[in-house]
């Protein structure tokens, strides 16, 4: 992965969604191209707690009317969806 998102990576805006200095569970963040045509989110959980719920991320940077797919899935939705 890292050969395929080298350029995204080094050149991108980069935002922290998450820390785990102030959550205690979990790191993420997120990297956008400076064209907005993509993005990568990565999330780790460095402890688990049981019976956890699901941690919701709210993505930053993205254009709030450009249709966007998550890459696996045939989904589209708008980057406002995203950032809500």
């Amino acid at each position: 992965l890292y050969h395929k998102y080298n350029d995204l990576i080094r050149e991108g805006d980069y935002y922290r969604l998450a820390s785990y200095g102030e959550n205690h569970t979990h790191d993420a963040w997120e990297v956008v191209a400076k064209d907005q045509s993509e993005a990568l989110v990565t999330c780790i959980q460095v402890l688990h707690c049981t019976n956890s719920h699901s941690k919701k991320l709210y993505i930053k940077g993205l254009n709030t009317g450009k249709k966007i797919r998550i890459e696996g899935t045939e989904q589209c939705y708008y980057g406002s969806t995203y950032q809500n």
